[in-house]
């Protein structure tokens, strides 16, 4: 399940929001939108003007908050990288790894 706004309008109170584990914030925040989505962690700071550019953690342990930047690629794109990736890795090891769209293609 996501939200855009982890408020009391969607969980009926702070208890039923912590049961979700993995959360994120993008864009411009508030300390608010930040207690409420990470508890009392410190905050971390980003640039917000960057598109994508957040936060993500699981619960509210600091040590699994991490910055993140979120993008979103057309298929043939995603495609492409994934399969220049596969190739340099294949590359590096000398030898082509079966990776999980293999499988598929075979079938």
């Amino acid at each position: 399940m996501a939200v855009h706004q982890p408020n009391l309008r969607l969980f009926a109170d702070s208890d039923s929001r912590a049961q979700y584990g993995y959360r994120l914030i993008t864009g411009a925040y508030t300390s608010s939108l930040w207690r409420m989505t990470f508890g009392y962690a410190p905050p971390i700071e980003w640039d917000a003007r960057i598109k994508g550019r957040g936060a993500v953690g699981i619960g509210e342990a600091p040590s699994l908050i991490h910055h993140a930047q979120i993008t979103w690629m057309p298929a043939a794109e995603r495609r492409r990288v994934r399969h220049s990736l596969w190739r340099r890795d294949s590359m590096e090891c000398g030898e082509k790894k079966l990776q999980p769209w293999d499988h598929q293609r075979r079938q």
